[in-house]
């Protein structure tokens, strides 16, 4: 049997999963932030925003490919 060492409390992993969930929680302010500043364009064009589902979507499919060739 492999020896892992001192098992530590389960809540000592808390602040580090705190601190990560924060980081993304910025990062969507800061995507936030890059689509305000594109707010004319997207007055300009609408059907800009309706193209993003669709090309997520995709993007995962092919991941999904790709990731299943593995």
């Amino acid at each position: 049997m492999i020896d892992t060492g001192p098992k530590r409390p389960f809540y000592s992993s808390i602040p580090a999963q705190t601190l990560i969930a924060l980081l993304f929680n910025t990062l969507s302010l800061f995507a936030g932030g890059v689509i305000s500043i594109f707010t004319p364009q997207f007055q300009a064009a609408p059907w800009i925003l309706a193209l993003v589902p669709p090309v997520l979507t995709s993007r995962g499919g092919i991941g999904g490919i790709f990731s299943g060739n593995l």
